[in-house]
């Protein structure tokens, strides 16, 4: 799997969080729309 669709796949999970905050070097745990149960979809 590529980076880019990675990244927009796993961007996709969040409501709030615009997509072009997300990159490969983002720290998503620290992006206020983050929780625990973002990681289980």
């Amino acid at each position: 799997m590529e980076l880019t669709k990675f990244i927009a796949d796993f961007a996709n999970q969040f409501d709030e969080t615009d997509v072009s905050e997300f990159k490969a070097d983002t720290a998503f745990q620290e992006l206020e729309e983050w929780s625990s149960l973002t990681s289980m979809f």
